[in-house]
């Protein structure tokens, strides 16, 4: 199976069942979601696709899911995950206890259940995000149309931190700080999760001292990333990476 060619398929969209195919690299023209729960827009960025993003110039990421936009549900920075969900068990490779080692360091707020029936990885997402910018303005124009990456900020939470991604994570692990940040429908939350380690194009994890071939491990199942409450009963955004085998998406972009 690793010298078969597939192809992979991203989709974006407010509910599993709603999901629609999205180009890769798109810089300048992100999907736009408008929902009761959600208003903004999500680009995807992987490194050594066609079209390359100029995001990659700057950032040494694999891949970046940057998200714009407003939560219109009444709620705190408690009530709002993000992470992984699956349908089905998963085969697990050899060393994945490391792996949860060194994930659970990088985001400090993730809770994984990886054992289950229905597998999931979920951390608040105002811990869990990479660079995040909340301003109370009205939803803009696509700012990142040139690849840029999100600044960190967010001074206008009143917070007395660095302004930081760093200090922003270690003080949003106290589940009391994260229910006092009360989330307002004016307020645009700018967003970035990313990381260097999950390799789109190889199919490959490379951790420190280890590299792991996804495809060997793989049942078919798509990696899912889903924003959703913390009582399960809404779903703000989901992105999710599908390969398929053979290019059996004609629209699909091809994986060696």
């Amino acid at each position: 199976m690793s010298t078969s060619k597939h192809s992979l398929r991203v989709t974006v969209g407010p509910s599993v069942d709603t999901l629609r195919q999205i180009h890769i690299n798109q810089d300048s023209n992100p999907i736009r979601l408008q929902t009761e729960l959600f208003d903004g827009y999500i680009v995807v960025r992987l490194k050594d696709y066609p079209d390359p993003s100029a995001y990659f110039d700057t950032h040494e990421d694999k891949f970046c899911i940057q998200v714009v936009g407003r939560f219109l549900q009444d709620c705190t920075a408690d009530d709002i995950l993000f992470g992984n969900e699956f349908e089905a068990p998963l085969t697990l490779p050899f060393g994945s206890s490391i792996a949860f080692k060194f994930a659970t360091w990088f985001d400090p707020g993730l809770q994984l259940d990886l054992y289950s029936d229905h597998p999931q990885a979920f951390s608040p997402l105002i811990v869990t995000m990479n660079r995040l910018a909340v301003h109370k303005k009205p939803l803009p124009v696509w700012p990142y149309s040139q690849g840029q990456g999100v600044e960190e900020d967010t001074s206008e939470l009143g917070l007395n931190i660095d302004n930081t991604s760093e200090a922003r994570k270690a003080y949003f692990i106290d589940p009391a700080h994260r229910k006092a940040i009360k989330v307002d429908k004016d307020q645009v939350w700018s967003m970035d999760f990313c990381n260097p380690y999950l390799d789109f194009k190889k199919c490959t994890m490379s951790l420190p001292g280890f590299e792991v071939n996804v495809l060997r491990y793989w049942d078919g199942q798509p990696l899912r990333y889903v924003a959703k409450s913390k009582n399960n009963s809404a779903v703000f955004f989901i992105i999710q990476f599908e390969l398929t085998v053979d290019g059996a998406e004609s629209t699909s972009d091809e994986v060696d």
